[in-house]
């Protein structure tokens, strides 16, 4: 299975998935927030984990979750 066109990620009946989380906008006001400012359950220690130069220019805020 490909993802988004990328043929380097491919994923395999019974592999785990690890679910990321981004910055979450509101149609009220122009700033983001940080996906963690709100009450969700927390992993045990937050990671930003840009993965390319174009999620760092648009400001996204990609980091862990506890969810697998």
């Amino acid at each position: 299975m490909d993802f988004a066109g990328d043929d380097t990620a491919t994923a395999h009946p019974g592999d785990l998935l690890k679910v990321k989380v981004n910055k979450l906008t509101s149609t009220k006001t122009q700033l983001p927030y940080s996906y963690y400012s709100l009450p969700y359950c927390r992993p045990n220690s937050i990671v930003d984990s840009a993965e390319n130069l174009g999620e760092v220019l648009r400001g996204d805020r990609i980091e862990n979750s506890p969810y697998v």
